[in-house]
């Protein structure tokens, strides 16, 4: 199933919540993409995927996302219904696609939800267009460079995107929930990765790998949550604490057990992380899993 044929499952979706979400072809400047979009009039969450993804991502959080808020997820430019999207791929030019996307919607401001590369591309915005961000989330990511994956870039222009599947794969997942590969999330993040385009994958490790705006964090001002998986090797919990100090009065989460790609391994948690309204006085909590998901 390819990027356009998950955004029509998804629209016409029953588990959904009992939500409505449409889906439409949008301009953004030099390219197209696909936005999906609850609609309704609360203050709007915009959800950014990670490399290699494309919006469906976010598929099993939405449901479980205050029902009172209007979520929209869209492909990022090099991914998804936007792979073929031209110009370069870097966060300036990722930053501007968002801001225009907002201008598009006529949504002044907004809650800005990023995972992984996501979340690099959230700060990116926050730092770019600061009187657009009503709050700000981050997920599993980085604000300062990661050098290892230089290594990834350069093996992926090399070998190919089937070269580095595996490691990804354990890297986000784990080797327990690898070896009983079950449900549609290992599959879809497998396929999605060894049918990325390659030289957009490593463009985006190169970007991971020099990302630094620890020092410039300081600036946001809008409230903040940093959520952090306990066993995630990117985004360390050391790191994201860092991350959440540099932030005043952001409010600090572990989810226990926790790998990289939360959305798929909690995504009942991570949507009431996301939808909690946090208290400030409360910089570290230990996130407590829904049973289900146990």
């Amino acid at each position: 199933m390819n990027s356009t044929d998950r955004a029509a499952d998804w629209t016409a979706s029953e588990d959904n919540n009992g939500r409505a979400v449409s889906s439409s072809k949008i301009q953004l400047d030099d390219h197209s993409t696909t936005v999906l979009d609850t609609g309704g009039s609360g203050l709007p969450m915009v959800l950014l995927h990670g490399v290699g993804f494309d919006s469906w991502m976010w598929k099993q959080v939405l449901p479980y996302l205050p029902a009172e808020r209007r979520i929209v997820t869209y492909d990022l430019r090099g991914h998804g219904t936007a792979r073929n999207a031209g110009g370069s791929l870097t966060y300036k030019q990722l930053a501007t696609d968002l801001n225009i996307l907002l201008n598009h919607l006529v949504i002044a401001q907004a809650e800005v939800i990023g995972l992984s590369f996501g979340g690099e591309v959230a700060q990116a915005f926050a730092l770019a267009y600061p009187d657009r961000l009503a709050a700000l989330s981050l997920v599993c990511t980085r604000s300062s460079p990661f050098p290892p994956f230089l290594t990834l870039a350069s093996k992926v222009r090399q070998e190919g995107m089937a070269a580095v599947v595996d490691v990804c794969l354990a890297r986000w997942f784990g080797s327990a929930a690898l070896a009983v590969n079950d449900g549609c999330a290992i599959d879809y993040a497998r396929s999605q990765t060894a049918s990325a385009n390659p030289e957009v994958w490593a463009k985006a490790m190169e970007l991971i790998a020099g990302f630094d705006v620890m020092e410039r964090l300081s600036s946001i001002t809008v409230p903040t949550r940093v959520i952090a998986a306990e066993l995630d090797t990117v985004g360390a919990v050391e790191h994201m604490q860092a991350l959440a100090s540099q932030i005043s009065g952001s409010v600090f989460y572990v989810v226990p057990g926790g790998h990289h790609l939360l959305c798929f391994q909690c995504p009942k948690t991570l949507a009431h992380l996301l939808g909690h309204k946090a208290n400030p006085n409360n910089t570290l909590k230990t996130a407590v899993w829904e049973k289900s998901e146990r």
